[in-house]
C-alpha cells in the first residue's frame, strides 16, 4: 500500500484495488513473491480513475502483473481491455443478441424487465471484458424498447 501511494496514487483507490482485486488474485502468495511493481498497479489505478478500462478488466491486468510483470497499459493494450463505450462498437453485439434470443425479447417487452441482466451477460460475453456494462445496458434499453 505505501509503496503505490509513495508513487503517486491515491491512497482510496488503492486501498480499494487492494482489497477486491489484489488480494484475491494473490491467494496463498506474497505481493513480494509476485512480479508487479508498485509502479504498475499505480499506473493500473491510473487507468481505472481515468475510464480507460472498465472494472471487468482489473482482474485480468491484475493477474497478468502478479504471473509476469510488465506494465497495465502494455498489458491492456494487449489483450483488448480498453474500454468500449461507444454506441457504434457496441451496436453489432447488441444487434446479434437480439437476433439471436427472439423469445427473450418478446418476453422483455411483455414486461419481463429483469432479463435485461441476461441480455447485458451475452452482449458483455460476445463484446469481451473491455465492454462497459452501463453503456451496453443503455444501448440494449434503447434498442428493445
Amino acid at each position: 500500500f505505501e509503496q503505490i501511494v509513495a508513487e503517486g496514487a491515491p491512497a482510496e483507490d488503492t486501498g480499494k484495488l487492494l482489497v477486491h482485486y489484489l488480494r484475491p488474485a494473490l491467494g496463498d502468495q506474497s505481493l513480494a513473491e509476485s512480479k508487479a511493481a508498485p509502479s504498475a498497479l499505480k499506473e493500473l489505478i491510473a487507468l481505472v480513475i481515468s475510464d480507460a478500462i472498465t472494472s471487468n478488466a482489473i482482474g485480468e491486468v491484475i493477474s497478468e502483473l502478479l504471473e509476469k510483470g510488465g506494465t497495465a497499459s502494455e498489458i491492456v493494450e494487449a489483450r483488448g481491455l480498453t474500454a468500449v463505450r461507444s454506441d457504434e462498437a457496441l451496436a453489432p453485439h447488441v444487434e446479434a443478441v437480439i437476433e439471436e434470443n427472439p423469445e427473450e425479447v418478446v418476453r422483455f417487452r411483455n414486461g419481463e424487465k429483469k432479463l435485461i441482466g441476461f441480455f447485458t451477460g451475452q452482449v458483455m460475453r460476445r463484446a469481451g471484458k473491455g465492454a462497459d456494462a452501463q453503456a451496453v445496458q443503455k444501448l440494449l434499453k434503447e434498442r428493445l424498447s
